[in-house]
């Protein structure tokens, strides 16, 4: 992607003492977050807190140790709600969790016996 190539973006959240390296910037259409580390787009996702990209970007901000009440600003959310979303990522099995819940053709998950969990 060339400088004449990448759209506006407006800076939401910058480096600091406790974050050296992750910035955040929103499209100019407010549909996308561009997340950077450093100088290196790592990642775009929806601006849009109902898809799971949202919440697990949310997530590992709030694992990597980030300032809670600076991503409660930004991010428009109750510090409860990221540390929730935080401790789902971290917990084991989270990812088919996630999928089970979040995609609508998924079925529900087996447990012993062929019972539904």
């Amino acid at each position: 992607m060339t400088l004449t190539e990448t759209p506006p973006l407006q800076l939401i959240l910058p480096t600091d003492k406790r974050n050296p390296s992750f910035s955040l910037y929103l499209s100019a259409d407010e549909q996308e977050i561009h997340v950077f580390y450093g100088l290196e787009l790592l990642e775009v996702v929806p601006a849009d807190r109902t898809q799971v990209a949202y919440k697990l970007l949310v997530a590992r901000l709030y694992n990597a140790g980030l300032q809670v009440r600076t991503l409660a600003g930004v991010f428009q959310l109750d510090p409860k709600t990221m540390r929730a979303w935080g401790r789902a990522l971290r917990s084991r099995g989270a990812t088919q969790r996630g999928q089970a819940e979040t995609c609508d053709s998924a079925e529900k998950p087996m447990g012993v016996g062929g019972r539904i969990n």
